[in-house]
C-alpha cells in the first residue's frame, strides 16, 4: 500500500560530488511543488529533495532515508538532469528492488519512448503530473491495477508500450498552492540579485502564476502538446498567494516565473495595485514580450504603474540579431522592438533582461555576429542592461526546428542511457559533432563565454568595481574578439577549467 510519494530534483552536475555551481542561487522548483501540494491535498504524505543543493552523497542518503515499502518516488527531469536522475534511479533499484519509480518533466516528455525503455524506469508521466500521479498511485494500491485508467502515463506492457491519453490541467485555479513548506526555504530565498545590487541579500521567492503560452516560436516545447494553451490563476488568488508568502517569508524581491505573465493587462493591473495598496514595498520582476512595446500594451502609464508596485526589472527572449532569423523562429518580435524595450525601460530605470541565442538552422554566420551587435548596441543604450548569451540553439521534438535540424544532420541519442553521457552543462561541454546544423560551430561555443566575459568586465568597470587579474585577462580577450569577431582558438576555455576545478576544490 502506498501512502508516501517521495520527489526527487536531480543534480545538473553529476560528475560532481558537491552541490550545483551556478551563477545564481537554484530557483525554486515549482513544477514538483505544485505536483506535491496536489497529492498532499488528497491525503498522502509527500517528501520533496532537491538534490541541486547538497552533495550527491548526501542527497541519496536523504531519499533513501524515506523509502519503504509504501513508497513510490518521482524524478522529474530537464535534459541536463538525466544522468544524475538515471543514477540514482539505479541506485534505488538495486537498494530497494520493489519500489516504483515514476519519471517526469519536459525531458521525459519529449522522450516518452525512449525514457520508458530505460532499464530503471517504471512508469512515465507525460506533461502536467497532477491527475497523472494521483491515479496511478491509486491504481498502484489495488490488487489487481488497470494503468489504462492513468492520464497521461506510458508504461509497458509485455515488452509493448502503452502511451495512454494526454490531459492537461485545464483550469488550474482548482489545484491547492504549491507546496513551499516542504523546502528548506532559506536555501532558496536569500539570494545577491546579482542585476540589481549584489552587495546585499534578499529575501526572494519565486511565483508561478500561469501556464502555457500563446505564442508561437519554433523552437519552443509550448507550441507543442497542450502546452499551448495560456491557463492563468485569478488575480485574487494570486494576490492571497502574495500576502501569504510576505506573511511567512518576510519576502523582499518576487519572481514572476511564468512564461506569460503579461497575458492579461487588467489581471496584471489587478496585481500590482495590490502590490501598492499593502506598501508592502518590495520589488518584483516578470517575463514580458519585446512586441509589447511597440503597439500600446507597454504604455507610458502603464510602465509608470509597474515601476511603482515595484518592478525593477523585465526579461525578454530577442534570440536574434536579424529580422530573417526572427522569422525563421517565429518570434513575431523585430530587432526594432528590443531596442524600443531597452530604451522605454532605460527612462523608467527599470533593468531589461534579455536573451540571445545562436548556431539556430539556417542562419548564416553573418546573421549570427548581428546578434553579437546587438547584443553589444543593447548594452551601449543602458549600460544598466542585463544581456546574456548567446546560448547555443537545441533542438527539441515536437518543434519544427527539431525537423530542420534533423534534415541537417542532427543524429539525437537512441536510449535514455546514451543521454547520460552527453554534456549539457553550458556551451564549452558541447561536442562539434553533435550540432551538425552549425556551418560555424567552433564560433557559437566560444562566443557565450565572450559576451560574458565582456558584460560582467563592462558592468563592473562602469560601476566602478575592481576585477581580479583573470578576470581582467577575459575582458580584454572578449574585446579582441568583439572588435574582430574571431572566435575560434577557444583559450578562454582553458582559463575556465582551471578556475572551475580551483572552486569546486
Amino acid at each position: 500500500m502506498i501512502k508516501k510519494l517521495i520527489l526527487f530534483y536531480p543534480s545538473s552536475e553529476s560528475d560532481f560530488e558537491g552541490k550545483d555551481i551556478d551563477f545564481e542561487i537554484p530557483g525554486i522548483p515549482i513544477g514538483i511543488m505544485s505536483l506535491a501540494a496536489y497529492i498532499e491535498s488528497k491525503g498522502y504524505e509527500v517528501k520533496l529533495i532537491d538534490s541541486r543543493l547538497y552533495d550527491k552523497n548526501t542527497s541519496k542518503n536523504m531519499l533513501f532515508n524515506e523509502i519503504n515499502e509504501e513508497t513510490i518516488v518521482g524524478i522529474s527531469a530537464t535534459t541536463s538532469q538525466v544522468k544524475h536522475g538515471y543514477i540514482i534511479s539505479k541506485e534505488i533499484k538495486n537498494k530497494f528492488s520493489k519500489t516504483k519509480i515514476v519519471w517526469g518533466g519536459i525531458h521525459p516528455t519529449l522522450y516518452p519512448e525512449q525514457t520508458i525503455k530505460g532499464k530503471y524506469v517504471d512508469f512515465v508521466i507525460n506533461g502536467e503530473g497532477e491527475y497523472g500521479l494521483l491515479e496511478l498511485i491509486k491504481q498502484l494500491n489495488l490488487t489487481t491495477p488497470d494503468f489504462s485508467k492513468v492520464p497521461s502515463l506510458i508504461y509497458l506492457k509485455r515488452s509493448k508500450i502503452i502511451q495512454n491519453q494526454l490531459t492537461f490541467c485545464s483550469d488550474i485555479n482548482e489545484l491547492p498552492d504549491p507546496s513551499y513548506h516542504l523546502l528548506e526555504i532559506e536555501k532558496y530565498t536569500n539570494r545577491e540579485l546579482y542585476f540589481y545590487d549584489m552587495n546585499k541579500k534578499y529575501k526572494t521567492i519565486d511565483i508561478n502564476t500561469s501556464r502555457g503560452c500563446p505564442y508561437r516560436c519554433s523552437f519552443c516545447t509550448n507550441t507543442i502538446n497542450g502546452f499551448k494553451n495560456w491557463r492563468p490563476l485569478d488575480a485574487k488568488r494570486v494576490n492571497k498567494l502574495i500576502d501569504k508568502l510576505i506573511t511567512k517569508y518576510k519576502v523582499e524581491h518576487i519572481w514572476f516565473m511564468d512564461d506569460y505573465f503579461f497575458g492579461n493587462k487588467e489581471r496584471v493591473k489587478e496585481i500590482i495595485n495590490h502590490l501598492i495598496k499593502k506598501k508592502y514595498n518590495l520589488t518584483w520582476e516578470a517575463n514580458a514580450r519585446a512586441n509589447l512595446f511597440r503597439n500600446n500594451y507597454f504604455t507610458k502609464e502603464f510602465i509608470k504603474l509597474i515601476k511603482k508596485s515595484g518592478c525593477i526589472q523585465l526579461r525578454m527572449g530577442i534570440e536574434s540579431g536579424s529580422n530573417r532569423v526572427l522569422k525563421i523562429l517565429k518570434k513575431d518580435i523585430f530587432i526594432d522592438d528590443a531596442i524600443t524595450a531597452t530604451k522605454k525601460l532605460k527612462k523608467y530605470k527599470i533593468r531589461s533582461n534579455m536573451y540571445f541565442m545562436g548556431g539556430i538552422p539556417g542562419e548564416t554566420k553573418e546573421e549570427f555576429i548581428q546578434t553579437i551587435k546587438l547584443m553589444i548596441n543593447l548594452k551601449k543604450i543602458d549600460s544598466n542592461s542585463l544581456i546574456q548569451g548567446p546560448g547555443l540553439f537545441r533542438p527539441y521534438p515536437g518543434t519544427e526546428l527539431y525537423k530542420e535540424c534533423k534534415k541537417l544532420g542532427f543524429e539525437e541519442p537512441k536510449t535514455l542511457e546514451e543521454w547520460t553521457k552527453i554534456n549539457l552543462t553550458n556551451n564549452f561541454g558541447i561536442n562539434e559533432k553533435d550540432i551538425q546544423w552549425v556551418d560555424f560551430a567552433p564560433e557559437v561555443i566560444t562566443s557565450e563565454i565572450t559576451v560574458f566575459n565582456f558584460m560582467y568586465g563592462h558592468s563592473n568597470k562602469s560601476r566602478n568595481k575592481k576585477l581580479s587579474i583573470t578576470r581582467i585577462i577575459l575582458y580584454y580577450i572578449a574585446l579582441l574578439r568583439l572588435k574582430t569577431n574571431f572566435f575560434k582558438i577557444p583559450m578562454e576555455k582553458k582559463l575556465l577549467e582551471i578556475k572551475q576545478r580551483m572552486t569546486k576544490k
